[in-house]
């Protein structure tokens, strides 16, 4: 498959997709909607948000660590995309090792994955009675896709407080250490001189002289 037809299935596809089974996003019940009754396509709208969010990250988190920018764009792009089901999710749960060591260890961002679990074990349950017993729970459903957008916000609200952190530690740490290294951050460096005794030449440190 080469040419305009590859293009057109590998990316110009997903410009027009309509994708109105249940899945993780929240744009998915209005999709429905608007193939049913004719409501507005609100999901058309999807990539203004997702392109706008993703621009802000990268610029305003490029020097937090070369691991940080990359994760936030990712997590905003899973959450804000117009179809979402779980594979999705190993993408940026994959890049999370990887920012690591640029999060501060004093302020991991456990409680926002535990509540961004917590939504995704709510949304499987609405879903399960949706798909499997045949309950009319799809506005339920679309209720917990909204849950879940929430969570993968509050975890990327939580990413970025660690790295802000994780950033303001390592300055400390850095100019501590200068301040260590005898002098030298405030310019009080050690000189070399000789002390002559007769016709033999001894050799010193002296600091400060």
């Amino acid at each position: 498959m080469y040419g305009l037809s590859f293009l057109q299935n590998a990316y110009l596809y997903h410009r027009h997709r309509l994708d109105p089974q249940h899945n993780f996003s929240v744009y998915f019940y209005p999709t429905a909607l608007h193939l049913e009754v004719g409501l507005p396509n609100l999901a058309r709208f999807a990539l203004l948000p997702q392109a706008a969010l993703c621009a802000w990250l990268g610029l305003a988190e490029a020097r937090r660590g070369p691991g940080v920018a990359p994760l936030l764009q990712t997590v905003a792009f899973v959450a804000t995309n117009k179809v979402l089901t779980a594979q999705y999710f190993v993408w940026w749960w994959a890049m999370l090792p990887l920012a690591l060591p640029w999060l501060a260890p004093r302020r991991p961002p456990t409680r926002a994955l535990l509540l961004w679990a917590a939504a995704e074990v709510h949304w499987l349950l609405w879903a399960y009675l949706l798909e499997f017993r045949g309950f009319p729970v799809r506005p339920a459903v679309w209720g917990a896709s909204c849950l879940l957008l929430a969570a993968h916000l509050r975890v990327l609200a939580a990413l970025r407080a660690a790295a802000r952190l994780g950033g303001a530690t390592k300055r400390r740490r850095t100019h501590g250490l200068r301040d260590s290294l005898g002098g030298v951050a405030t310019g009080d460096r050690p000189r070399f001189h000789h002390r002559y005794h007769g016709d033999s030449a001894e050799a010193g440190w002296c600091a400060g002289e």
